[in-house]
């Protein structure tokens, strides 16, 4: 039996939070009975939101929800013409383009077979596609998020605003079935982070690596800050230490995972330190296979569409004591001369050198490989060309080494390898 969000919390608890307000869970309860009407003669696969009001936009995907109609975050920026695309190749309806009706729109209670909720995701072509969830996938990992990430109803929660990047809207819906306060902030506010974190108490966040990077250092043992979950990437040691440094209280999450498979696995505190290439152990409920070196998953997490081929084409290793070790993701997988190369193993290896931030590898329409490495400062190539001989072998050197000032990302925070490529080396 599902857990019903929005019930059996104190109803003048504040449930969501920005800089422009906040809302009770009985605002919020109300909001969303308002917005089911908007669905009463719906006649579409689905509702497109992207809108940038934060409540009007968790408010619209409630509704959704009560409904029975399964809802699709666009990202707030797209244009007119992304929007005509993804309404005409997935039979969506803009929720600008609803009418709110006079009728109440019968509350559907949800199964757990029920579609509530389509991830958008550019998959390995390049164009968006659809991953339906059903209320298995996500709910039924609901209660063990709360126990791994140390999460209970007395938190507050701090969760970057777009929603159109499933970990953030996972979290944020985590959070409202937990009955947290939900605070929602933006990239743009990164200069003000402290600020808020410190005003609104916040005693739990959820950013990706490359967002965490732009907290600024705390004084040690002021903050209240409890747990800080991290995916999407690699969290790297030396950020690690820096979160270690800044939130001395708290429980440091990384989990591993994918928009068409759920939670896969999960590392957690000083584990991050000491097993710098691994994602961990299986998340509870999760039996990981590897067949040759692919990931596959058996878990309740796993979309529908694909719980009869669970894998993504992770290609990874397991260490004797159950430690799993990406060697890299969809199309990180190299051949140089007959030699199967990793891309991770070569961007693990960069990203030690001195001065390195951040490591990528491409490769070229000849099949080349391409080392892109974001510095502070001028990049010896030589030197580092030497240091990656010592760590790699000669046969699995990069054949260029392009240095640039930025490694472009877009906004969930991953790597924007389409405006990589266009980036001259510096």
């Amino acid at each position: 039996m599902l857990k019903p969000l929005l019930v059996n919390i104190e109803p003048n608890k504040i449930a969501l939070k920005t800089r422009a307000g906040s809302v009770t869970y009985l605002e919020l309860a109300e909001k969303a009975k308002l917005y089911t009407r908007y669905y009463h003669d719906f006649k579409a696969t689905g509702v497109l939101i992207h809108s940038t009001d934060d409540v009007e936009s968790i408010s619209l995907f409630l509704g959704a929800m009560q409904a029975g109609v399964p809802a699709v975050f666009c990202p707030v920026d797209s244009g007119e013409t992304y929007i005509k695309e993804l309404e005409s190749s997935f039979n969506l309806k803009s929720y600008k383009n609803l009418t709110l009706s006079t009728k109440d729109k019968i509350y559907l209670e949800p199964k757990t077979s029920d579609i509530f909720l389509g991830v958008l995701s550019s998959g390995s072509t390049g164009k968006p596609k659809l991953i339906w969830k059903d209320y298995q996938a996500w709910f039924s990992a609901f209660e063990h998020q709360s126990a791994v990430f140390g999460i209970s109803a007395n938190d507050t929660v701090f969760v970057l605003d777009a929603l159109s990047y499933s970990a953030n809207l996972n979290s944020a819906l985590h959070a409202l079935w937990q009955g947290c306060t939900l605070c929602f902030s933006s990239l743009k506010e990164a200069s003000v982070w402290p600020i808020l974190l410190e005003e609104w108490n916040i005693t739990s966040i959820f950013m990706v690596p490359s967002h965490l990077s732009l907290l600024p250092s705390f004084t040690k043992g002021k903050s209240a800050m409890k747990s800080v979950i991290s995916a999407g990437e690699k969290l790297k040691p030396a950020l690690a230490q820096k979160l270690f440094d800044n939130f001395p209280n708290a429980k440091i999450t990384e989990y591993y995972g994918a928009a068409e498979l759920g939670h896969i696995s999960y590392i957690q505190n000083q584990d991050i330190l000491d097993k710098p290439y691994s994602v961990g152990k299986p998340f509870p409920g999760v039996k990981i296979e590897l067949k040759e070196k692919q990931v596959w998953v058996k878990s309740l997490y796993i979309s529908p569409d694909y719980r009869d081929n669970a894998t993504v084409l992770d290609l990874a290793e397991l260490t004797e004591d159950g430690y799993l070790i990406l060697l890299g993701r969809s199309g990180g997988f190299l051949n140089k001369r007959g030699l199967n190369i990793f891309a991770q193993e070569i961007e693990q290896a960069a990203e030690i050198f001195p001065g390195i931030t951040k490591a990528v590898v491409e490769a070229d329409k000849n099949n080349k490989i391409i080392l892109f490495v974001e510095s502070s400062k001028v990049v010896n190539k030589l030197d580092l060309k030497l240091f990656l001989e010592s760590k790699l072998g000669k046969n699995k050197l990069p054949h260029f080494i392009y240095a640039v000032r930025e490694i472009p990302l877009n906004a969930s925070g991953k790597v924007n390898h389409k405006e990589l490529r266009k980036i001259p080396d510096s």
